[in-house]
Order: C-alpha cells, then sequence, then structure tokens
C-alpha cells in the first residue's frame, strides 16, 4: 500500500467531571499526517499451470500511521478549555505502529494472451499496536489535567488484508498493472494514563483503522 496523504476532518476530545467542571468537549482540524506500510511473504504454489496459480503464504505486516491535529474549539460548555488557541497550534499526535502475523491465500489466473488478474487474502490472527497520543497543549502543564508526556497506548491485535491486481504485459520482463486494496485492524487495548499523570490509571481502549485505496504498479523482472 502506498503512502497517502490524510484526509481533513474534525476529531473531538471530552472531560469529564471531578477533573475538569463543567463538561468540556473541543475539536480540533486533521489536516496532516502520514501512513507508511511493509509486507514481507512466503508461500508455495500448489497449482501452477501457465494459466493459474494458487497457493498459500505466511507473513509479517507492518503499518504506521500519525495524525496531526491543529487548533482547539470548545464545543460544550467549559469556557476555560481552548479559550485562545490558533487554528495554527498543534494539539494532539497520534502515532500508531500495527505489527501483525499473515496468513492467507494468493492466487494469479491468466484472463487472456497478455492480461493477468491476481490476488490476495490474508487472515491478521495475531499481533501488536505499540501507539502514543500526544496532547501538545497539556504536557508540561500544572494541576490535574496536566501530562508529563504521551499516553503510550499497547494492546493485542488481529485484522484483515485484501488486494487484487490487473495487470498487462508490455514485454516478456516488464508489465504495469492496476489495483485495489482493504486493510482493517483493531485492538482492544489499553491506554496508560498511569505513565502520563500523577494519579491516572490504566483504561482499556479499542483502537481500530481501515485503510483502502487504488494503486498503480510497473514492474521488471530479470
Amino acid at each position: 500500500m502506498p503512502a497517502v496523504g490524510i484526509s481533513t476532518n474534525f476529531t473531538t476530545r471530552p472531560d469529564f467531571p471531578p477533573t475538569i467542571t463543567p463538561y468540556s468537549a473541543t475539536e480540533s482540524n486533521q489536516r496532516s499526517g502520514s501512513l507508511t506500510f511493509a509486507v514481507v511473504d512466503l508461500g508455495v504454489n500448489l497449482i501452477n499451470s501457465s494459466d493459474l496459480r494458487v497457493g498459500p503464504f505466511i507473513g509479517y505486516s507492518h503499518l504506521n500511521e500519525e495524525l496531526n491535529a491543529y487548533g482547539c474549539t470548545q464545543v460544550a460548555s467549559n469556557p476555560n478549555v481552548c479559550s485562545a488557541v490558533s487554528s495554527t497550534s498543534l494539539n494532539i499526535t497520534e502515532d500508531a505502529g500495527w505489527s501483525m502475523g499473515r496468513l492467507g491465500l494468493a492466487g494469479e489466473i491468466q484472463l487472456w494472451e497478455g492480461l493477468k488478474l491476481s490476488g490476495n487474502a490474508a487472515w491478521l490472527p495475531f499481533g501488536s499496536l505499540g501507539g502514543t497520543d500526544t496532547h501538545w497543549l497539556r504536557i508540561d502543564v500544572g494541576g490535574p489535567t496536566g501530562l508529563s508526556g504521551p499516553i503510550v497506548q499497547t494492546g493485542p491485535a488481529q485484522g484483515a488484508q485484501l488486494q487484487v491486481l490487473i495487470k498487462h504485459n508490455i514485454s516478456a520482463v516488464f508489465d504495469i498493472g492496476v489495483g485495489g486494496q482493504y486493510m482493517s485492524v483493531y485492538s482492544n487495548g489499553i491506554s496508560h494514563f498511569e505513565l502520563a499523570e500523577t494519579g491516572g490509571t490504566s483504561q482499556p481502549t479499542k483502537f481500530s483503522t481501515t485503510r483502502y485505496g487504488v494503486f498503480v504498479r510497473a514492474s521488471v523482472s530479470f
């Protein structure tokens, strides 16, 4: 999956009494970030002919996402939170790394001369999430809402991935193609507030991410 830009949207952050009174909910504008994805697979073709190849594989994948949110707008009733935050101020950075084992099936079929359809489907049965949730405007701030650093996020992970590619052989060693990919992973994990906040406790947290898109590929064989 190629790196792509992160779409602009809004993230909402609530704070509840008695830590903050009255109740506070804020919105920040998400407008930058990064996405990287790497996969290593090892497999064997159980069916291997000139027109059809099918076989299982095992492998490893790593997905890393970074999302940045700017500004802070109060959308509840607390007048003391986000009363004077510029829309250009970096407020929140969410960084998540998903490391996953892969079990799947891959195949390729020749549709007609020079044109092939290939794909793979993978179950991601086990893995781990390692991430941080950084609230830049609350780091080293005194009082009950201050944080000493990022909130560490961990948990077991699993998911699924699907990829389809149609390609055309330009020559015996060169082909071009267009395809699509879908990936969804999730974790019933923990946010470790105890590592960043005095008196904080770890909290169960559900994490999930879904990625899909199209890509163009050119390859050379030797």
